[in-house]
C-alpha cells in the first residue's frame, strides 16, 4: 500500500512539475513588435521642435503636434516599402561578403573605428571592426545618431554634442542606458569592451569555428541548441540560426522585432530570459548558458 502511495504522489509531483514547467514556459513569450521597445508611434512624449515644422528644419516632413514619428509607423523608423534609389539599405554591407539589403531607412553611424572587445580568454577571432548587421544596430545604439534621422532625413547624422540636442531626438536623451559604449566611467560612444564581443566567430563562416564549441566549460554545438536553459521555449530560435556568416551579432541575442510567441518577454527584447522562472518566464541566465557550456 504504501509503495503504491509513494508511487501516487511521485506521479502527482510530476504533474505538478509539468504544470510548473508549462506556466513558466507560457509567460516566456515575445508579444511582437507592437508596445515592444521598438515601438515608436508614442513620439516619446510627442516629442517636436516647434509646432508646424520638422526636427530638420528643412521641411522634408512636417512634425505638426504629432511628434518626430508624426505618422505614428512603427516599420518606417527603420525600413522603407521602397527604397527610392536610396543607397542606405547597401552602404553598410562591406566587403568581406555580408549582405546588404533589409530595405533600412535610418541613417547609419559615422563612427568608423570601434574599440573592439579583448580578452585573454577570448579564443574565437574578431573582426577589426563592427561589421554585419551589428552596423544597423549600432546605428541608433552607439548615441551618434538621431532616433528620427530616417526617411528623407537618413543623410544627416545629426552630431550629438552636450551643448546642443535640439536638432534630433536621441537615444540616451530618451532611455538612460540604452547606449552602447559609454558603459565605463570616461568611456565615449565608440568604446565596445565594455560589452558583449559581437562581430566574433562561433561557427564556421566569416572566420574559422571558435575552438571552444563542444569543449567542456566552452560552448555548445551550435546546431539544435535552443535558447533557454531549463524552459526550452516551444518554437524558439536555435543558436545556428541566429549567427551571421557564423558570428555572434547584436540580433544573436536580440530580437529586434520581440517574436510573438518565442522570445522572452520584458527582457529588452532577449531571445531568451534571463530571471527566475517564477517571476520572469525564464530561466537564470538563460540567454548565456544557451551558448555557454558551463
Amino acid at each position: 500500500m504504501k509503495k503504491y502511495l509513494v508511487a501516487g504522489l511521485a506521479a502527482a509531483a510530476l504533474v505538478v512539475a509539468g504544470g510548473l514547467y508549462n506556466e513558466a514556459d507560457a509567460r516566456a513569450k515575445g508579444e511582437g513588435i507592437v508596445g515592444s521597445a521598438h515601438d515608436f508611434t508614442d513620439n516619446f512624449g510627442d516629442w517636436s521642435p516647434s509646432v508646424g515644422t520638422d526636427y530638420t528644419n528643412t521641411y522634408a516632413q512636417e512634425a505638426g503636434d504629432g511628434g518626430w514619428n508624426y505618422r505614428g509607423e512603427i516599420c518606417r523608423v527603420c525600413h522603407a516599402p521602397h527604397d527610392k534609389g536610396r543607397t542606405a539599405w547597401k552602404d553598410w554591407a562591406n566587403d568581406e561578403g555580408i549582405d546588404g539589403g533589409l530595405l533600412w531607412n535610418h541613417a547609419l553611424s559615422d563612427t568608423s573605428v570601434y574599440a573592439m572587445y579583448t580578452s585573454d580568454s577570448l579564443e574565437g577571432q574578431i573582426a577589426g571592426q563592427v561589421i554585419g548587421k551589428s552596423k544597423l544596430c549600432l546605428s541608433c545604439h552607439d548615441g551618434t545618431v538621431a532616433l528620427n534621422a530616417f526617411d528623407g532625413q537618413q543623410t544627416n547624422t545629426y552630431t550629438f554634442t552636450a551643448d546642443d540636442n535640439s536638432t534630433g531626438t536621441f537615444i540616451q536623451g530618451v532611455k538612460s542606458g540604452f547606449t552602447i559604449g559609454p558603459g565605463r566611467a570616461g568611456s565615449d560612444n565608440d568604446f565596445l569592451m565594455g560589452t558583449h564581443p559581437i562581430s566574433v566567430a562561433y561557427a564556421e563562416g566569416m572566420f574559422a569555428q571558435n575552438p571552444k564549441v563542444g569543449r567542456a566549460g566552452g560552448l555548445h554545438v551550435p546546431e539544435g541548441k535552443t535558447f533557454g536553459n531549463l524552459v526550452e521555449m516551444t518554437g524558439a530560435p536555435t543558436v545556428d540560426m541566429v549567427l551571421e556568416a557564423g558570428m555572434v551579432q547584436c540580433h544573436s541575442c536580440h530580437d529586434v522585432h520581440d517574436s510573438a510567441g518565442i522570445n522572452a518577454i520584458g527582457t529588452r527584447l532577449n531571445r531568451a530570459g534571463q530571471g527566475l522562472a517564477a517571476n520572469r518566464g525564464a530561466d537564470p541566465s538563460g540567454l548565456c548558458l544557451s551558448c555557454h557550456n558551463k
